[in-house]
């Protein structure tokens, strides 16, 4: 029986991409138990490969994520981020890859660039909250309320009353010091979650409105949440020097700086305090 040429060649076409298949598994895999052990180096050669023999697989996104997740994992984010720019330059719009960069980015301090790529997620997944949770914290921490706010906003829209939402806007209020505002969010957030950072929070805005017995209240759920909290006790300093409780602000600031604390950030507290209490 003979085999028209037609067939021949379509039979040697699923035998090649078969067998193209079962290699890019087999290296996969490899890359996969690598990663399980550790072995980061070895998982980079083997996403490297993958990468300059399968370019056009519908699995590259992931893969060029993973490769710049083992460099990171190696102390090497330059390289990592250098891995997703070239991800980036055959797809722009990769969300995966435009979020990894984004954080490592933050990680290694630019924020600029980190606040670019989380803002082309927002542009590119309007729906996407977290994206415009970190993006609209990341504008806020650079001091570009505007767009902070117009990030929360949003945020509000689609995750109203949520963690994020309450979060999001106690910071923003905290930021612009209408403190009323941020403690009305704070009280929100504790509500659903009573976690020692908004107790934190709220404590620092009724400090700057005097509040001092309020204050007093939330750092000692503060630290029944967490005895060891570093800012809890940093806190309590601040507002035994506002009461001119200098010898308790002194020990707190001591206790601060054992569990963390920057001495410096401390000293700017502090200052040069006397002796005793009123």
């Amino acid at each position: 029986m003979k085999i028209s040429s037609v067939l021949l060649a379509a039979m040697l076409c699923v035998s090649a991409y078969t067998t193209a298949q079962e290699s890019f598994n087999l290296i996969l895999s490899r890359a996969n138990k690598a990663e399980n052990a550790q072995d980061w180096a070895a998982a980079e050669k083997e996403y490297k490969q993958l990468i300059t023999l399968y370019p056009e697989s519908k699995q590259i996104s992931q893969i060029v994520a993973n490769l710049s997740l083992v460099q990171s994992l190696q102390g090497r984010d330059s390289v990592a981020i250098a891995t997703l720019d070239d991800g980036l330059a055959k797809n722009a719009s990769d969300t995966l890859l435009l979020e990894r960069r984004g954080q490592l980015r933050m990680n290694a301090g630019d924020m600029a660039g980190a606040i670019a790529d989380y803002g082309k997620l927002t542009e590119i997944n309007p729906d996407a909250f977290y994206a415009f949770y970190i993006h609209g914290s990341l504008a806020l921490n650079s001091g570009d309320t505007v767009a902070a706010k117009k990030s929360f906003l949003r945020l509000r829209e689609l995750v109203p009353g949520s963690e994020a939402d309450h979060k999001a806007w106690a910071a923003y209020n905290t930021k612009i010091k209408d403190y009323p505002a941020a403690i009305a969010e704070y009280n929100a957030l504790i509500a659903q979650k009573p976690e020692i950072e908004a107790y934190l929070g709220r404590a620092a805005a009724h400090m700057m409105l005097e509040q001092l017995d309020d204050a007093s209240m939330d750092i000692a759920d503060a630290m029944r949440v967490d005895p060891n909290d570093g800012e809890a006790y940093y806190l309590r300093a601040g507002l035994n020097k506002k009461r001119y409780q200098f010898d308790a602000a002194k020990e707190d600031g001591k206790k601060a700086i054992s569990l963390g604390v920057d001495p410096r950030r401390v000293e700017l507290l502090l200052g040069a305090l006397p002796d005793g209490a009123k």
